[in-house]
């Protein structure tokens, strides 16, 4: 029983001896976008990959903010939110769906840029 224990702990020191860190990491950070006026809870986003664009919710703003994925510049502001948090864009329409406090939600036509205000009630039949 010792010696299966003694060369359990060997071949474990060994082993952990030999395993390394990772020597490249998954990502790497290569810029940032200060947001000083912007507070709040700032976690919902959708990505436009092919317009190049990140669509940002900001609560606390009432504001939809447009980015340029490239640049990491802000490059537009929607207003008239009451308070948007969850995000979805619709390529195919380039429309986005935002949900805008608890009962209402609405789409943005961003060709026209305008914002129609829905209630989840409304929608159901």
């Amino acid at each position: 029983m010792k010696k299966s224990l003694a060369l359990f702990l060997i071949l474990f020191v060994v082993f952990a001896l030999e395993t390394k860190a990772q020597q490249k990491l998954p990502l790497k950070l290569i810029a940032t976008t200060p947001l000083p006026e912007l507070v709040g809870d700032l976690e919902f986003f959708a990505p436009d990959l092919k317009g190049n664009r990140l669509f940002l919710c900001a609560e606390d703003g009432k504001t939809v903010e447009v980015f340029n994925l490239r640049t990491g510049k802000r490059i537009h502001t929607i207003k008239g939110f009451g308070a948007p948090h969850d995000i979805v864009y619709l390529p195919d329409s380039n429309k986005l769906i935002v949900t805008d406090g608890g009962d209402d939600f609405g789409w943005v036509d961003l060709r026209r840029e305008r914002w129609r205000r829905t209630r989840w009630e409304d929608t159901l039949d």
